[in-house]
């Protein structure tokens, strides 16, 4: 019956441990004094049982201060027991009761040894709980000190020192916000609803993304992955080629323009926004420094992951470029000299046409030089004219007819020439920053 006890008071402490509904530095404190006054008990008993069965009364434990201590209530006997296990066990001593006969020195020799297991048992714990408390609180203290021992040693500019401890200290407030680390370890059948779940409204309402098939935005948000970003942090940095894309779920986002070490705030990104997309799709560098302005939770998700999905799914594809484009269009429209103003094109594909999303935004981003004359002859005539900085149209007939209009010219039988004299027939090979000469 009492092993049953036992064995059922283990198992429920043993449950408690592992419930959420209770704190564990407390149902693991009230198991180990459990433990502690069993022990007690049980040595107590067994101490008394040894004077009770012992033939002489009086050379006793209990019986040198109570000659007659079967005679007394046993309350009285019962605390005395308790008194004696908790002196000895604690290594206290007082001496007051202590072994008379060989039968309780036996005894005490195996309980005291026993007590050494016992106190290394409690101490090793309670120690384990305290630390652990603090342990966080210990690692994070050494962290910012060894941080700002590398800042003095180097010599570091003050602004990247307070942006060092910022993310710091935002590591150590947030962790319990990182929740990358908790969705990796789960089935991925079970993140792919998580993330449904917590990312897929987000990123949904993104201009990229509107009019995308649910299939292809599931894939995609199934592998971003959400990071928290402390204030004052630059995620993207102008004139670098970022292998990312964001989307801001909560928190703002500044945009800075850099010249000559001046930095200039052009802009502010609020939740729903994106960006590194002109980098992702384009493959150039970014013309603007992102900088978190607030504390923001980013959704990463890879530049060659989104190209994935866009090659995948042709429909889809046409959709994103689509949603590019008006977008460049409305906000980031830039002015070169020759341009015409025209509407977005219209990105209407046969079904049996294969659709290059990327020829399409180089097309509506690349910048060519063209010149007037042969390569050979301008230079043979030490030709200095400068030539004319234009966007490049989407045919070989707009081009001709753009550079007559520059150059004064019918060019519509014109050869077209790189700048090596290889003659252009195709608007397809045309790449970005190309010099083009008409003869």
């Amino acid at each position: 019956m009492s092993l049953n006890l036992i064995q059922s008071v283990y198992t429920l402490t043993h449950s408690l441990e592992k419930d959420i509904r209770f704190s564990y530095f407390w149902v693991r404190c009230a198991r180990l004094l459990s433990v502690t006054l069993f022990y007690v008990h049980c040595a107590g008993c067994v101490y008394y049982l040894l004077a009770d069965r012992y033939p002489h009364q009086g050379k006793t434990w209990i019986g040198t201060l109570f000659p007659n201590f079967k005679e007394i209530s046993f309350g009285v006997r019962y605390t005395s027991a308790m008194y004696w296990s908790i002196t000895t066990m604690t290594t206290v001593g007082y001496g007051d009761l202590h072994a008379v006969n060989t039968v309780e020195m036996i005894f005490i020799i195996f309980y005291m040894l026993f007590n050494l297991g016992l106190t290394a048992y409690l101490i090793g714990n309670m120690t384990n709980l305290v630390v652990e408390g603090t342990r966080r609180t210990m690692e994070f203290r050494n962290s910012i000190e060894m941080a700002s021992n590398f800042v003095n040693r180097n010599r570091l500019p003050s602004r990247l020192k307070e942006h060092i401890l910022a993310y710091m200290c935002l590591r150590f407030k947030a962790e319990s916000l990182n929740q990358q680390h908790l969705i990796e370890q789960l089935p991925k059948s079970i993140c792919k609803s998580i993330c449904q779940q917590l990312f897929l409204p987000t990123v949904e309402k993104v201009y990229l993304f509107k009019g995308v098939s649910k299939e292809t935005l599931v894939v995609l948000v199934a592998k971003m992955k959400a990071e928290y970003i402390p204030p004052k942090e630059d995620v993207i940095i102008q004139n670098d080629t970022p292998d990312e894309v964001y989307i801001i779920v909560s928190g703002e986002i500044e945009i800075i323009d850099c010249e000559m070490d001046v930095e200039r705030i052009v802009g502010t990104l609020h939740c729903g926004s994106m960006f590194g997309e002109v980098g992702a799709l384009c493959c150039k560098n970014q013309n603007f420094t992102y900088r978190t302005r607030t504390l923001s939770q980013l959704l990463k998700l890879k530049t060659s992951v989104l190209q994935e999905a866009m090659n995948f799914k042709q429909e889809d594809s046409m959709v994103i470029v689509k949603n590019f484009l008006q977008e460049r269009e409305l906000s980031h429209k830039i002015t070169i000299e020759g341009s015409p103003e025209k509407e977005v094109p219209t990105l209407i594909e046969e079904k049996d046409q294969s659709f290059n999303w990327k020829h399409s935004i180089e097309l509506d981003f690349a910048r060519v030089n063209i010149y007037k004359g042969h390569p050979v002859a301008r230079k043979q005539a030490s030709c200095d004219d400068p030539g004319k900085l234009i966007r490049l149209p989407h045919s070989m007939e707009e081009l001709k007819k753009l550079a007559g209009e520059k150059f004064g010219f019918d060019a519509r039988k014109a050869v077209l020439t790189n700048e090596e004299g290889s003659e252009i027939d195709s608007i397809d090979v045309i790449r970005d920053n190309d010099k083009i000469y008409f003869s």
